[in-house]
């Protein structure tokens, strides 16, 4: 039974670390990333904040579909 849900907890957990590194990074460092003034424009330094920001949810949702198809695949065996 333990070997059934390690998987599971597996996912969990590295779910649980891609929320709390996805916050540090929104937080600590996308939120707070100001250029020097005349390198960019505010609205740009607003765009880049939000693209940042997209990408950091897209990697977010790749490694968590990853990790569903991995746990499918291992949990569905053939029946041949």
């Amino acid at each position: 039974m333990l070997r059934q849900l390690l998987p599971l907890i597996a996912i969990i957990f590295v779910a649980w670390l891609l929320v709390l590194s996805g916050t540090v990074i929104i937080f600590g460092y996308i939120a707070h990333f100001n250029p020097a003034e005349g390198i960019i424009s505010p609205l740009g330094v607003a765009v880049l904040k939000v693209v940042l920001g997209a990408l950091l949810a897209v990697a977010w949702i790749l490694i968590l579909y990853f990790l569903t198809i991995w746990y499918v695949r291992r949990s569905i065996k053939p029946t041949s």
